[in-house]
């Protein structure tokens, strides 16, 4: 007779199979809570990232190993590289809103940034790809001043972007803040706990879709917003883009990895 192990029934099976009924039902109890009225889509799609991430790292979806586990034997230069830019990405985003605050506090730039003229928005364009052109033109062990300089420039601009934003209010905005990093860390947890390579094959996939929302938003700007053109497009750029933006995250935390190593 076969043992009860080989039958699936061992404590560690009965345990796994409980764990995994258990996520089930939470699973079940999120959806629902996704609405799509009184700002609930997010607050469900961060359950929904909870649940995923606690799936991933407590399930596992593959017999393969992540990073989370490689980063036991990871050598201390790895470990500097992640640290290093995780350490410039937070160093990004407090300078782009000092630059927004600075920029909101100025009549002058923020009627210009408030401008809905294609003079405004090829300038904005124009800006954004140039800073960034020049960022990552500059090698950062030959020149390291010159590209810190590049890239304060660069949290500039893009915090002149979002200066806008501002008119909404604090409340909304530390709201939207709080929403950002829950999806943020939720999905940096989903991909720190995959195998090592699991979402590095999306590239393709994923510029196909950067293109598809691009063109919607373009197009958006072509059709009333209470057309059935209109409509479709804005849909498709604002959660087009919640989705698409969530995946190049999993894509990108892989990758920074994987070029650290």
């Amino acid at each position: 007779m076969p043992r009860r192990q080989d039958l699936g029934c061992g404590p560690g099976e009965v345990a796994k199979n409980s764990k995994r009924q258990h996520l089930n039902h939470q699973w079940r109890r999120y959806l629902k809570l996704i609405k799509w009225e009184d700002g609930s889509l997010l607050e469900g799609l961060l359950l929904v990232l909870e649940h995923c991430a606690t799936w991933e790292c407590y399930l596992g979806m593959s017999n393969e190993i992540g990073a989370i586990e490689k980063a036991v034997i990871w050598p201390q230069y790895v470990k500097d590289r992640i640290h290093s830019t995780y350490m410039y990405l937070a160093g990004s985003i407090g300078l782009t809103a000092l630059s927004a605050m600075a920029v909101s506090r100025t009549p002058v730039l923020m009627s210009f940034m408030m401008r809905s003229s294609w003079v405004t928005i090829g300038a904005t364009f124009a800006a954004m790809i140039g800073a960034g052109t020049l960022v990552r033109s500059i090698s950062y062990d030959r020149s390291p001043g010159p590209k810190h300089l590049a890239w304060l420039l660069h949290s500039g601009v893009m915090g002149a972007v979002v200066a806008p934003l501002t008119i909404l209010g604090g409340p909304l905005l530390l709201r939207a803040a709080w929403y950002t990093a829950g999806i943020v860390g939720g999905l940096s947890t989903v991909a720190m706990c995959a195998p090592s390579e699991k979402f590095l094959n999306m590239g393709a996939p994923l510029g196909v879709g950067l293109g598809l929302v691009f063109v919607s938003s373009l197009g958006s700007m072509f059709f009333p917003p209470t057309s059935v053109a209109g409509a479709s497009l804005y849909t498709v750029a604002v959660y087009g883009g919640l989705v698409l933006f969530s995946m190049f995250l999993l894509y990108d935390t892989q990758k920074v990895i994987k070029r650290a190593e």
